[in-house]
Formats: C-alpha cells, structure tokens, sequence
C-alpha cells in the first residue's frame, strides 16, 4: 500500500590545487656564519666564485665573499683556512697551480676589505682530495669547490 521513493543526492568534489609535501623537509641550508660557527667549515662551489679554469673573482661571487668578510669582522679572533680544489681534468700541475690562484684570490679580496693577513691561511691541494667521483659532471663540479675552515677561535 505505501510505495517508498528513493531519491539519491549526488556530490562531487573538484580538487584543483593539489600539493604533497614530504614528512621531514629538509632542513634549510645553513648560512656560512651558522656553518662555520657549527661545522667549522663552510664550501663555496668553485662555479660560484669563478668561471671554469680561472682564478679572476666573479662579479657575483662579492655578496659569498662579502659574508665571510662580515663573518670575520664579527668573530675578530677567528683565522681561517681557505683550501682550493680541482677536478682531475687537465694535468695535476696545472690543477694543483689553479686552485693556488683561486686561494689566492680569495685571499686577496679578504685583505682589500680590511681583514688583516694574519687571520688568513690559504692552500690549493689541486685534484688530491675529491669529494665525488670525477667521472661525471656532477661530481667534477662537486670537486671544483673553495672551502673556509675555521682553524683557531
């Protein structure tokens, strides 16, 4: 006697911006101060500061150094070690003297903005200490790197 009518209610859900994020991001890199303060080392990639095979400074390679002057002028009992490195392209003479050049550069801007000599340390080691393998781009660029180390408080 009594008829039922089922009327079913339809909805659907239009997502249009969709973002998966992972569980633990990683962490933001560390400034040079936080780096050196903490690691006691902090690593300029060599593409940074200078174009492939020269020890001529960038003009973009003035706001990297820039923070380790004001790193230095901050901590004024700090000396630094400043290490240059190479990939194993060319010959180890010339990549040995290369990254003398590059140290040295670097060096030398540090002592134009008033950070006295004595608190600067700098060697080229060339391509004897790799950080990656130099049979790929990646890691020749990786190996082609500048690095400061705090060497005294």
């Amino acid at each position: 006697p009594y008829t039922t009518l089922f009327r079913s209610r339809v909805a659907y859900l239009c997502i249009d911006d969709v973002f998966i994020a992972p569980e633990n991001p990683p962490p933001p890199p560390a400034s040079l101060e936080q780096a050196l303060l903490k690691d006691k080392k902090y690593t300029f990639s060599a593409g940074v500061l200078f174009d492939s095979g020269k020890d001529i400074l960038r003009p973009e390679a003035g706001a990297e150094l820039d923070s380790l002057t004001a790193f230095l002028q901050k901590f004024t009992g700090v000396v630094i070690g400043i290490s240059g490195h190479t990939d194993d392209v060319g010959s180890e003479e010339d990549n040995l003297d290369l990254s003398e050049r590059r140290v040295r550069s670097v060096q030398e801007y540090l002592a134009a903005k008033g950070i006295p000599a004595n608190r600067l340390r700098s060697r080229g080691f060339g391509e004897t200490r790799p950080v990656a393998d130099n049979t790929t781009e990646t890691g020749r660029q990786a190996n082609r790197r500048v690095e400061c180390i705090v060497l005294k408080n």
